[in-house]
């Protein structure tokens, strides 16, 4: 038996980005990833990550000022394990 399997491409038509500078490399690529999964819902780590690196604000307004980077761990785990500090 032979199965033939269709793919559904969407495709954005984005213009070609022309860059001068690091930064404007950097934005493009953000800007990219923000329209890539924008009905995604897991842009988190490429936020976290960017916001570690000091892209936001310098680069691009921050689009989750309140989000926290981590999350605090459990007094209960803290208390399991001696290992934790």
């Amino acid at each position: 038996m032979f199965f033939q399997q269709k793919v559904c491409v969407f495709h954005l038509n984005m213009p070609p980005v022309e860059v001068a500078t690091k930064n404007q490399a950097i934005a493009a690529v953000m800007h990219e990833r923000a329209v890539e999964l924008a009905g995604e819902e897991v842009n988190n780590i490429d936020i976290l990550r960017w916001r570690a690196k000091g892209y936001y604000p310098s680069i691009r307004p921050d689009p989750k000022p309140g989000q926290l980077a981590l999350f605090s761990i459990p007094a209960s785990e803290v208390a399991a394990n001696l290992l934790i500090q």
